[in-house]
């Protein structure tokens, strides 16, 4: 999960710099931004936007992969569900890449994206991984009812 969102967060602080960085701008992304009916500032306003949605959401991934490597139950819910739709973004929009009259070089890099979400998904929602997290819980559930009755025994000994 790391080293996919590391590669997202390259993505969109190039795109933030093209955006900010004057010069920056190469030919092709110009000649696209005059094919979509845009000049170069609103060119660059739509860059600046793309790259913070997609650094944004790298947040999002790195905090459920840190929530993952602790072992958190919700967390790895709620990973499951954000690289799903990853997934099925990318493998959709990859389809019909491939169907299209002009395909893209990138579409093999993004299909491969989205496996890799796919094989994420899959290793999240595995029975050998959710028994791991339920583990975790229930020895995180046992700690925190150890300390409560501490803290109560302590309590009631001051009484």
């Amino acid at each position: 999960m790391l080293a996919l969102t590391a590669v997202f967060v390259v993505m969109g602080i190039d795109a933030v710099l093209d955006a900010f960085v004057t010069g920056r701008l190469d030919r092709d992304t110009y000649l696209t931004a005059v094919g979509f009916g845009l000049n170069v500032e609103e060119m660059k306003n739509f860059l600046a936007i793309v790259g913070i949605v997609i650094l944004a959401l790298c947040v999002v991934t790195t905090i459920e992969a840190i929530g993952v490597l602790g072992s958190r139950e919700g967390v790895r819910h709620a990973a499951v569900g954000t690289f799903l739709v990853f997934s099925a973004v990318t493998l959709i929009l990859s389809i019909a890449e491939l169907m299209s009259d002009e395909v893209e070089r990138s579409v093999a890099v993004a299909i491969v994206i989205g496996v890799v979400d796919g094989v994420i998904v899959y290793l999240l929602v595995h029975e050998r991984t959710t028994a791991e997290f339920e583990l975790a819980e229930r020895a995180r559930d046992r700690a925190r009812s150890v300390r409560v009755a501490e803290r109560a025994a302590r309590r009631t000994s001051r009484a």
